[in-house]
């Protein structure tokens, strides 16, 4: 083992300690079972670490009984396993094909178990290489990055919601319920997998993968004030505890990876590169047969009017639109969006400056207030670390340092609920 000669001390490993990963899964205040998942998989040696880097994935499970969880967990398990046995494909299409693996796993337990029949779960991964930082994802689990003071959303939503407002129906998406999914792995035999990157990785940025029990509770200013003032360990504490303080109704899980400053990116070759499709639009989105009969159908309908027969016109609206649903019933595979590809956007699908301001400062001391009034039976949840925070925070709200007063305050609610768990208190109102 390689030395330091200065301290006769085991020697830092750049390519093990150049990314730092926390993890956090807490089944929250609303459920019985916690049906997320999550993995951290780094490089076993440097070889690996050139060739596949450090792999992190949250997955949010769905279905009756332990079926949630039971997908949660072989998409975990499988992604990576199946990830690393692609040595000879490229990082893309390695990650790509493991997802779609899982997914057919998945399928395949539910179809042979009537109790898992229709089971999924969400996935959302982010893979850290010297040739940057790649994002997969299926559902609405999501993948951040932190860079300074700019939070950015790098994966998109495949929910009913996010789908219409990508459509241009802004005003039809906000009465639409943001936990409706439009994708998933289990329920189909196939799956499309979002895959964007490689994205430029320096040190200081922090990803984050996380399922919606921390998304749906904590905004996303908040997200990022907090990952960008705490050490990431309490950062992650603070997250999850506030979620759970604003209800906790989902399970919530998430991991987040730190880029150290050895991170040294490659420079030798290029990344391997994404394919991107060119945006598609309504009608190339459409097989090759369906178009047929439409074009068709507009022809004769075109002929007929250019006639002045409005009789056979109307015929011929009515034939051609019976032909062109034929044809999309025989030949249009099922499940294929005939909408623009999600291909054709781009990354970051949303951007916050999160300095910690006085608002959100105040948004973390009512957290403590509510901590404090779930306390029972006379018991204090407010040690003498959480008071002194407290005073720590009060002097740097008089000095409007509110990233001062932000950690303070985070502080105090980590330990309030500390204690609160000790006195066996999962609900905070």
């Amino acid at each position: 083992m390689a030395r330091d000669s200065s301290t006769n001390q085991p020697a830092a490993v750049p390519w093990r300690e150049c990314v730092q990963c926390v993890a956090r899964s807490d089944v929250g205040l609303r459920r019985a079972n916690n049906q997320d998942a999550f993995s951290v998989f780094p490089a076993s040696s440097e070889e690996v670490w050139k060739q596949r880097g450090h792999l992190v994935l949250v997955a949010d499970g769905m279905g009756a009984h332990a079926a949630g969880e039971l997908a949660s967990k072989l998409a975990v398990d499988t992604i990576p396993l199946t990830f690393h046995k692609l040595r000879t494909q490229t990082i893309p299409a390695a990650l790509k094909s493991a997802v779609s693996d899982a997914n057919r796993i998945i399928h395949g337990r539910g179809k042979a178990n009537p109790e898992f029949e229709g089971m999924g779960t969400t996935i959302a991964g982010v893979l850290v290489c010297p040739q940057g930082a790649y994002v997969a994802n299926v559902g609405d689990s999501r993948v951040y990055r932190l860079r300074g003071n700019k939070l950015e959303q790098l994966s998109f939503d495949h929910s009913l919601a996010w789908e219409v407002r990508a459509a241009g129906q802004v005003a039809a998406a906000s009465s639409i319920p943001s936990n409706i999914i439009t994708r998933s792995l289990g329920p189909g035999p196939d799956v499309e997998v979002d895959l964007e990157g490689p994205f430029k990785v320096i040190p200081g940025d922090i990803f984050l993968a996380c399922s919606d029990g921390l998304s749906g509770q904590v905004s996303d200013e908040e997200l990022g004030a907090v990952l960008c003032s705490l050490p990431l360990n309490e950062a992650m504490d603070l997250l999850v505890n506030m979620a759970n303080i604003r209800g906790g109704p989902d399970n919530i899980t998430a991991v987040a990876c730190r880029i150290a400053e050895n991170y040294v990116e490659a420079t030798e070759d290029e990344p391997d590169k994404i394919e991107k499709k060119e945006p598609t639009g309504f009608i190339a989105g459409m097989h090759p047969m369906v178009l047929l009969a439409l074009v068709l159908s507009l022809t004769a309908l075109a002929v007929c009017w250019a006639w002045g027969r409005p009789l056979y016109t109307a015929i011929a609206a009515l034939a051609g639109l019976i032909a062109t649903l034929a044809a999309f019933l025989r030949f249009q595979p099922s499940g294929q969006a005939i909408m623009p590809s999600r291909q054709t956007r781009r990354s970051p699908y949303g951007s916050w400056i999160c300095e910690p301001t006085e608002q959100l400062a105040s948004g973390i001391a009512t957290c403590f207030d509510q901590v404090k009034d779930s306390a029972v039976d006379g018991e204090d949840v407010v040690t003498d670390v959480a008071a002194k925070q407290e005073k720590l925070a009060q002097e740097a709200v008089k000095k409007e340092d509110w990233r001062a007063a932000l950690n303070a305050h985070g502080r105090a609610v980590n330990d309030a609920m500390d204690q609160l768990r000790q006195q066996g208190i999962r609900g905070v109102i």
